[in-house]
């Protein structure tokens, strides 16, 4: 009895030892994806476009170390989809890859697997530890702090180019929105205060 009970509790201790490792890596992989979001940001308000990849925020010191892999060997990196025309990857913007399975396998005693939820996708999926990114709908989504980003990365999924000498708009000072109108007329707005209505879109 002393034997069963003494196996019990060692099981339920080293299960406990490896629920607490793997939250603690599941922590580690969301800091990664958090100095990933912000890099994105400050990368956007000072570049006036989205990155393309990590190693594009690496190479413009935006990110202080390149991240690639971690623990559960997932690729960091943006999401992305295939174009029509050629075999380029687009970059989705505002999106990191989503790797974590719902669904972990075990085998009970016939030897069978058995699918179960897992807890490190109910983890994963909690937006406790998360302020520059959240999860839903299995997408890991960066969630921009400032208005003058919201609006940098609006112009540019809407498809604008923002280039003070070949574009319709132009950021001077970072704070000072300038759009060209159809006459050719510089207007000006405020980056932090305007909204994409202000322009007729």
């Amino acid at each position: 009895m002393k034997i069963a009970l003494f196996l019990t509790l060692l099981v339920t201790a080293l299960f406990s030892n490896e629920q607490n490792r793997n939250i603690l890596k599941i922590k580690q992989l969301i800091a990664q994806e958090e100095s990933i979001a912000k890099a994105y940001e400050e990368y956007l308000l000072k570049e006036h476009k989205h990155p393309t990849s990590l190693q594009n925020l690496h190479d413009k010191e935006y990110l202080e170390e390149l991240i690639k892999t971690n623990y559960f060997n997932i690729d960091l990196e943006f999401n992305s989809v295939e174009t029509d025309d050629s075999d380029e990857l687009l970059t989705i913007p505002l999106e990191l890859k989503y790797h974590i399975k719902d669904e972990v396998k075990t085998v009970n005693e016939n030897k069978k697997a058995i699918a179960r939820k897992s807890y490190i996708y109910d983890f994963y999926n909690l937006n406790r530890y998360r302020e520059y990114t959240k999860v839903e709908n299995k997408k890991i989504e960066i969630v921009l702090h400032s208005k003058k980003a919201e609006n940098i990365s609006t112009l540019l999924e809407k498809g604008f180019v923002i280039d003070c000498e070949n574009g319709s708009f132009c950021i001077e000072n970072g704070e000072n929105l300038k759009y060209k109108d159809e006459f050719g007329n510089w207007l000006m707005f405020d980056l932090d205060g305007f909204s994409i209505s202000d322009l007729g879109f």
